[in-house]
């Protein structure tokens, strides 16, 4: 089986929830088929390149509109290649129209990530040929059950959706360097709170900074993107001596820092947030997280009371004694962070995941 993963960026260089998984289901999809990816590249002139066994064809693009690109050569690309199946990730509007115009001669699926939520304006005039693309699709893959049952626009099509979590490489998760933790650990102390992802709007970072006024503890907060600035900015105005930046890291890194805090914090403000990957993988290092009621894929990533704690996005207050009531329960601490690690293995293995999204894919061949 040939397939081809259609979306705007990939892994590396864009760093991004999406961009990440993409990365990770072409490198396990590839022991059992044959895979494409084809994104844009953020530059005129198309490149076509092999990572790691993978085919990864950048076309080019003229301008991004509201994070949209404007791409005619991805729809040339799409017009040429002739996969089996093209599966094309969600939100990306351009990746929708070109496997829409060949679905005649190329069936896909759509893995579906999240609904657009900021671009309201656009997306009303967008909606009825979106909803064409969702209906001649084979199936459709949410991230999870609470996120297919709440999209106002998925309700129509919920005898076509198939939901599959996304994964991890839990492997990768199972072991670190206790000498590089230790490190860590002495850096900023042997509890911490730590929050890692892209800097954007509907992350609520400006959430947290406004808990830390109530917290104790230091804040680590790792990753960069468009809101860094802004929130650095914030934490000098407000004398927030607790909150630490510490950039991007690199995943090894991250690791150090998963397993060195006392609780991973994910505070995320809109819909946008539709899954929460990071919470998966302080998950999988055996750390609670406190994060948010968003009625989306968070509250089925965190199980409120069991994994963590989910409070109401918006209220630093709420956000800062869930968080103190963990520190201040250790015991507590650590069960949630066990139930929370063997509930990674068992669900969110990226070995176990990729084969399910496989099958969907060959029964979408058989209809």
């Amino acid at each position: 089986m040939h397939i081809c993963h259609v979306y705007k960026d990939f892994y590396p260089p864009v760093v991004g929830g999406i961009e990440k998984y993409l990365s990770l289901i072409s490198k396990y999809q590839k022991e059992m088929a044959e895979i494409t990816v084809l994104v844009c590249g953020k530059k005129w002139s198309p490149k076509v390149i092999e990572i790691d066994g993978i085919r990864v064809i950048y076309s080019g693009e003229v301008m991004r509109v509201l994070s949209a690109p404007i791409s005619p050569q991805l729809l040339y690309y799409s017009k040429t290649l002739r996969p089996d199946i093209f599966v094309v990730h969600t939100p990306n509007p351009i990746g929708e129209i070109a496997v829409w115009i060949n679905r005649s001669k190329v069936p896909y699926v759509i893995r579906y990530h999240s609904d657009v939520v900021r671009q309201r304006i656009p997306m009303m005039l967008y909606k009825p040929f979106f909803k064409r693309v969702l209906r001649e699709a084979k199936f459709i893959i949410p991230t999870s059950i609470i996120y297919q049952q709440t999209s106002h626009l998925l309700g129509e099509f919920q005898s076509k959706c198939r939901v599959v979590p996304l994964g991890i490489e839990v492997d990768f998760f199972s072991a670190v360097d206790e000498q590089k933790v230790k490190e860590v650990k002495n850096k900023y102390s042997d509890e911490f709170v730590f929050f890692c992802g892209v800097h954007r709007y509907y992350k609520g970072l400006h959430i947290l900074l406004e808990s830390a006024k109530e917290i104790d503890i230091p804040i680590v907060i790792g990753g960069d993107g468009p809101e860094r600035k802004k929130l650095e900015n914030m934490k000098r105005k407000e004398g927030l001596k607790n909150v630490v930046f510490v950039g991007s890291l690199p995943d090894d890194e991250l690791k150090y820092y998963l397993y060195g805090c006392a609780l991973f914090v994910f505070p995320s403000i809109a819909r946008s947030e539709a899954f929460g990957i990071s919470i998966i993988e302080a998950h999988a290092c055996g750390k609670p997280v406190v994060a948010t009621k968003l009625g989306t894929g968070v509250e089925w990533a965190n199980l409120d009371g069991i994994t963590g704690i989910n409070v109401t996005p918006g209220n630093p207050k709420e956000l800062a004694q869930a968080i103190d009531f963990l520190i201040k329960n250790p015991d507590i601490r650590e069960e949630m962070g066990k139930i929370a690690k063997e509930r990674v293995q068992r669900e969110f293995d990226i070995k176990k995941t990729s084969k399910f999204e496989m099958e969907i894919y060959k029964m979408a061949l058989n209809q």
